[in-house]
């Protein structure tokens, strides 16, 4: 028993958060860890009447599914398997956590501290290296956007989710009572938030505002003067910071600027991303039953840059950078359907049981993928799979211990 706990509250905890800045051989061996734990408690006899009743599980293997049922209709069949077997955690930690174990509420805590302190020490080390260990010597810019995010292995936008993710784990945390005895964790959000807003996601920004902005409303709901206040103080911190850096600047300047277009703006950002999203549909309309299937959906995409002359995007051969989008490329209207069915079954939890942390991680998400395929990296699959499968398999167990009312 006590290997067991071991394996769940200190290894897979530990190699997930930690892996998704190293390896993709730390990804697998985090997956390992996870499958070693929970499948010999798997009872395969309750496996179909578990389905009809658990839609989350459901949605996630019918993802899986279809992309392996692609097959047939792919050409590129190297392709198609490196989609495959990339989606593999879309089958194996569902299966894994809802399955295998009834129990977690006692295991959340290694979960929920080892992201919030991977996190906040990866966030230290990016400060370090920009202060300290760039050749240019100590400049402002060595904070902000690619630069900051050097050491973390991570994109900018990646970063900033798992930063996110990690203000989220401390909410939950604070809400369990974790830092009572300890007020320096008071500062951790705070300085998560700096280094969202230097990153320079204008994405991940909006959705770390909308987040707190929700906090604020639920706990100072009628207490009018605190969320004023909040959201002033807020959006001053927010603007000085951003207006310290021309970067920063320059980005968020784009951002707004409805007039422009990714061929004069510099960062390129929402309109390089709408002229994406064109292409896309375009290119679905040529496979608006089934979609292109897991194997051809770049090829496919690359032809329509082609045609349109869209040479920024041919020669980096960018994906939708939308993930709804991708999906209904990839996998057609039915795969669509698996994905918001997955946000759905999140959302019908989190209000039956009365999570909000549940439904905040929903929003987090959901709104993330607007602007990025985070499908289509190790990462963005290892933290959506992961994080949504443990917590809602939470929020589950939790409700069942709560007292009926006659």
């Amino acid at each position: 028993m006590g290997v067991r706990r071991f394996e769940l509250d200190r290894v897979f905890p530990f190699l997930f958060s930690v892996g998704i800045f190293l390896p993709n051989g730390i990804k697998s061996a985090a997956l390992g860890a996870l499958i070693i734990h929970f499948f010999p408690k798997i009872k395969f006899r309750a496996f179909i009447g578990f389905l009809r009743k658990d839609y989350l599980s459901l949605m996630f293997i019918g993802f899986f599914l279809l992309t392996a049922i692609s097959f047939f209709w792919s050409e590129n069949k190297g392709a198609y398997f490196e989609e495959l077997n990339s989606k593999l955690p879309f089958l194996i930690v569902p299966l894994s956590i809802f399955l295998g174990n009834r129990n977690l509420n006692k295991s959340i805590n290694g979960m929920l501290y080892a992201f919030y302190w991977t996190g906040l020490l990866v966030s230290i080390a990016c400060v370090f290296q920009s202060a300290f260990f760039f050749p240019s010597g100590f400049q402002w810019d060595n904070f902000v956007y690619e630069k900051l995010a050097t050491l973390s292995g991570l994109q900018p936008i990646y970063l900033s989710l798992y930063l996110i993710l990690s203000s989220l784990a401390w909410y939950q945390l604070f809400l369990s009572g974790e830092f009572k005895k300890s007020r320096i964790h008071f500062a951790s959000p705070a300085f998560l938030y700096l280094m969202v807003v230097l990153l320079s996601s204008r994405t991940e920004l909006m959705v770390y505002v909308g987040g707190f902005l929700l906090i604020l409303l639920r706990h100072f709901w009628g207490r009018k003067i605190i969320i004023v206040c909040s959201v002033l103080l807020f959006s001053l911190l927010t603007v000085v910071v951003i207006m310290c850096s021309k970067t920063n600047a320059g980005r968020f300047a784009e951002m707004v600027d409805v007039k422009s277009d990714y061929k004069s703006n510099k960062w390129g950002g929402r309109s390089l991303r709408i002229e994406k999203w064109r292409n896309t549909l375009e290119c679905y309309m040529n496979f608006p039953i089934l979609g292109t299937g897991a194997g051809d959906c770049e090829d496919e995409l690359l032809k329509v840059y082609r045609k349109n002359n869209f040479e920024i995007a041919l020669k980096a051969s960018y994906n939708p950078h939308n993930q709804f989008l991708q999906t209904l490329l990839t996998l057609g209207p039915i795969g669509l359907f698996f994905l918001l069915g997955i946000f759905g079954s999140m959302l019908k939890r989190a209000d039956r049981n009365q999570d909000f942390p549940l439904f905040l991680l929903v929003i987090v998400f959901a709104f993330s993928m607007i602007t990025e395929s985070m499908l289509e990296r190790q990462s963005g699959i290892f933290l959506f799979t992961v994080l949504v499968s443990f917590f809602a398999a939470v929020s589950k167990s939790k409700a069942a211990e709560l007292p009926v009312e006659n």
